[in-house]
């Protein structure tokens, strides 16, 4: 109403028309950016299998992130979380921790900056059971991107539902084992995939240190899952293997003869859980091996 009292009605629509050009050729110069910013990345895989990996300048950058430099010191998993997805620059980062044992197989404990939703689907349809990315963990002890996977039509399809919920699709992962068989599945997830080379090409160089970042991620949940202050029960393979046999009903002879090993040995090794587990009767030892996730 100002420019017509002004400027008379005749100016005032040659201003607004004159306006509504400029912003056309604006939005046309915006569109064609984004055009030409398109036609530099690698997307038309992303159809059938929405997590590639690859390598943005964002990343090269800061490929010499060492888990030392890390300060992981007293902070909780969530925050340990929060503080390497901005030492690493990516988006999202995850932390799968699985007990031993077949009980604990399915129900991991999980630490992630995921979007809420994400979190809410993948809970609500047990997707731990189908990710791929788990299921490569399985197979590859060394740090993998995730374009190494090829994933089945359900798996495919969880990937996809993660893309629509935000995730991006670029990632890679690296597993720990500790001597107990507890696993932890570390990965890491970015939107961006700009560049022409792939992560897989950074990944040997940083080996040594996300496997360390692994295992003190390791350490860090472990010491916020079980009590604090408390020392947990340092078991060996050998006893570990000694107690789930005898939670299988085996007697010790019969652990002797599946291990190769004299039964002497095995109540030795038995006799040393059980003391480790500050426990009277082997049968409560088994027991509370159990309830920690360590059998």
């Amino acid at each position: 109403m100002e420019v017509m009292e002004v400027m008379g009605p005749a100016t005032a629509n040659m201003t607004l028309v004159v306006g509504a050009r400029r912003l056309r050729s604006a939005l046309k110069d915006a569109l064609r950016a984004r055009c030409a910013l398109l036609k530099t990345r690698a997307f038309p895989y992303i159809a059938h299998y929405p997590y590639t990996c690859g390598s943005g300048p964002l990343f090269v950058e800061h490929s010499e992130v060492k888990a030392e430099d890390i300060n992981l010191t007293g902070c909780r998993v969530q925050e340990a979380v929060r503080r390497i997805a901005s030492a690493y620059q990516v988006d999202f980062v995850t932390l799968h921790l699985f007990r031993s044992g077949e009980d604990a197989q399915n129900k991991p404990y999980v630490r992630t900056n995921y979007p809420d939703a994400w979190v809410s689907r993948y809970l609500l349809n047990d997707y731990v059971r189908i990710d791929p990315v788990l299921h490569m963990a399985e197979q590859i002890q060394g740090p993998f991107c995730w374009s190494k996977i090829t994933p089945h039509e359900g798996q495919a399809e969880m990937m996809a539902q993660a893309v629509k919920h935000g995730l991006g699709q670029t990632g890679f992962s690296v597993r720990h084992v500790d001597a107990v068989g507890r696993r932890t599945v570390l990965s890491f997830n970015a939107h961006d995939a700009r560049g022409e080379t792939t992560w897989d090409a950074h990944l040997p160089a940083m080996r040594d240190d996300l496997i360390a970042l692994a295992q003190a991620m390791h350490n860090v949940a472990l010491a916020e899952i079980y009590v604090d202050g408390e020392t947990f029960p340092q078991l060996t393979p050998r006893e570990v293997e000694c107690l789930r046999w005898t939670a299988e009903g085996k007697a010790h002879t019969d652990i002797a003869i599946i291990l190769g090993l004299s039964g002497h040995t095995v109540r030795g090794y038995l006799k040393d859980a059980r003391v480790k587990l500050d426990c009277v009767t082997l049968a409560q030892a088994v027991s509370k091996a159990i309830s920690l996730g360590l059998i």
